[in-house]
């Protein structure tokens, strides 16, 4: 496990975060495609492709189903529950950071738990993809 970083400022602009799920919003069954970055603070089941860019999962937030980025992931929420079969698929880095629960099969390129995370489920490693 790596030492969670004192502080990790959201620069939603450089970011890419023109997608949003505030706090408090629920969707459900749904089936969305982003080629921007997203920032998710309410609940999100269904599938989600990120095609660029970041995901944010904020604490508070909770992201079911199946989720697929091909940027960089940073979680502080909730990935899946127990036994519901989310699965998150991470072409970038992947970031578990403290106080985030992971209840998915992970399959990242490159994955950091920070000290504090709690993971429950699977974890491969994504092949690096060839240019």
């Amino acid at each position: 496990m790596t030492t969670q970083p004192k502080t990790k400022v959201l620069d939603a602009v450089a970011e890419g975060l023109s997608t949003v799920i505030p706090a408090g919003c629920r969707v459900t069954g749904c089936d969305m495609v982003t080629k921007e970055g997203i920032y998710i603070a309410g609940d999100f089941n269904g599938t989600l492709k990120v095609s660029s860019r970041t995901m944010w999962v904020d604490a508070g937030a909770k992201v079911t189903g199946s989720i697929e980025a091909f940027g960089d992931v940073w979680v502080f929420g909730v990935i899946g529950e127990p036994n519901d079969g989310t699965v998150l698929r991470v072409h970038g880095q992947l970031h578990l950071c403290r106080g985030s629960v992971i209840h998915a099969k992970i399959q990242a390129k490159d994955l950091t738990p920070y000290s504090g995370a709690q993971i429950s489920g699977v974890i491969e490693t994504l092949a690096a993809e060839s240019s």
